[in-house]
């Protein structure tokens, strides 16, 4: 048993739509963050109210959560065989939620990659 390409994008965009919250390393002081995707709408009310922000941990718990979902739905499933399905599925959440204009590259870089033609 598996879960839809459906279950998996309303699962991602829960998180990613929610407060954005960036991963920060202790140690080194380091933040991770999250420049290729932003929402295609800011939010529309709270603390980030306009910010169209994902954060690096929101992405990070999104992709857990819908990895144990799936094991949580057959946890007889090789970890190999897991893993490559959660990936899996977990681009095609994010392709569906650019499709359906949830979430977009961020404009500068999508700009990055046009090439000029003479």
């Amino acid at each position: 048993m598996t879960i839809s390409a459906i279950e998996a994008s309303n699962i991602i965009r829960r998180v990613v739509t929610s407060l954005p919250v960036e991963v920060l390393d202790d140690e080194s002081g380091e933040m991770w963050s999250v420049g290729e995707y932003e929402l295609v709408e800011g939010r529309p009310s709270g603390d980030c109210a306009g910010s169209r922000e994902i954060g690096s941990a929101n992405l990070i718990i999104s992709y857990n959560m819908l990895y144990k979902k799936l094991y949580s739905k057959n946890r007889t499933i090789p970890k190999s065989e897991l893993t490559t399905q959660s990936v899996s599925l977990f681009k095609e959440a994010i392709n569906d939620l650019i499709e359906k204009r949830i979430i977009r590259v961020v404009p500068e870089i999508q700009r990055q990659t046009f090439k000029l033609i003479n």
